[in-house]
Formats: C-alpha cells, structure tokens, sequence
C-alpha cells in the first residue's frame, strides 16, 4: 500500500493520541523520515484486514502531531491526551511541549495567521492519564464525543525510562496500554489501534 492510499486513509478521521508530548512522539528528528516509513507501514499492515487490530510497532521515533497535520491537513480532528489534572493545564502543555517548539515553524509558515485557527479547530486537548481507567476522563461530553467520533487510536504514551520504579512502569506501560485497549473497545467507529512501544 503507497503512501497516498494512507494519507487518503486518515483524511477526515478523528484520532486519538495518548502520549502526544512524551519521548516517542516527539524524539529525534534524523528518525524523522523514517517515522512516516513505518506509521506508513503500521497504518497499511491495519487496512489490509476489514477487522480493528493491534498493531505493535519498535522504536518509532516521531514527531507525530506535527507530522499529521503537515502530510494530511484533511485530518478531521486529532484528540490529544495529555496527562493533566484540566483543560487548563493540558493546553499549556499543548502550547509549550508541541506547538511552541521549532518544528512548527514549517506548519507556522505554511498557515501563516490561520495557524491559531487551524489549529483550534484540528487539535482538542484532552486532560487525562493512561494509568487510570477510562483513561482518566472526567469530561462526560468529552467522553462520549470521542467514543462516538474516534476512528484511529494511537498510543504513544509510555515511561522510557528503563531504570523506572516498578509501580510507575507498570502503571503506564502495562495498565496504560490495557486501559486504552478498553477504551478502544467502547469507541463505536473506531477502524484502526496502533500501539507503538520502546521495545
């Protein structure tokens, strides 16, 4: 499957990214290129089959919000889940963590003044965390707009820190990926789950 026939693919989708200002989405940028190689491959490996899949994915370095709206600014709307006690909160950490960083300045460019617009209406922070059930949500709208709305999930969220405390670890890379392989089975439009993991 070619690269075009995924962009077509997550045109008009809503997706969901956990782990969005972590290490893995936004790590080195000599793995740049070769992150849209493998999301290209993880997305292509899920259409080939007509049912929803896990797929697991090693070391994917990425800077991944940037990197969607950039190759696909058709994309409906990406939810991103950012451990944060509110909206508040979790939109400084959008601003400061992704927004604000260099890597914009090619998207800063592209859209000129409509970059504040586009991005309030492609980009909806969600405050969470993947330690905890239903993914921490508090909002109840919220909630029920993305199970009703979500058709890719994408998990970068995890610690990689390989020294981490065994509570935490297990907290995130364990219960965190089984609470949003959980929430992925209540989202009622859902076609694709990619789990991206250090190794």
């Amino acid at each position: 499957m070619e690269l075009e026939s995924i962009l077509r693919f997550i045109e008009n989708k809503n997706i969901l990214v956990t782990g969005a200002t972590g290490f893995l989405a936004k790590s080195t940028i000599r793995f740049y290129l070769l992150s849209l190689s493998l999301f290209s491959l993880s997305l292509c490996l899920c259409l080939c089959f007509s049912y929803t899949h896990l797929i697991c994915l090693n070391n994917v370095y990425a800077v991944f919000v940037e990197k969607i709206l950039r190759v696909q600014p058709n994309v409906k709307k990406l939810y991103l889940l950012l451990r944060a006690p509110d909206t508040k909160s979790a939109t400084q950490r959008l601003n400061n963590e992704i927004i604000g960083k260099d890597l914009f300045r090619v998207l800063k460019e592209k859209w000129e003044a409509g970059m504040n617009s586009i991005i309030s209406e492609k980009l909806t922070v969600v405050p969470g965390d993947i330690s905890r059930e239903d993914l921490g949500l508090n909002d109840s709208s919220l909630r029920e707009e993305m199970l009703s709305h979500i058709d890719v999930i994408v998990n970068l969220a995890a610690t990689t820190n390989f020294d981490e405390r065994y509570d935490i670890a297990l907290a995130l890379n364990t219960l965190g990926a089984m609470h949003v392989l959980n929430f992925a089975k209540q989202c009622i439009q859902l076609q694709v789950l990619v789990h991206v993991s250090t190794g």
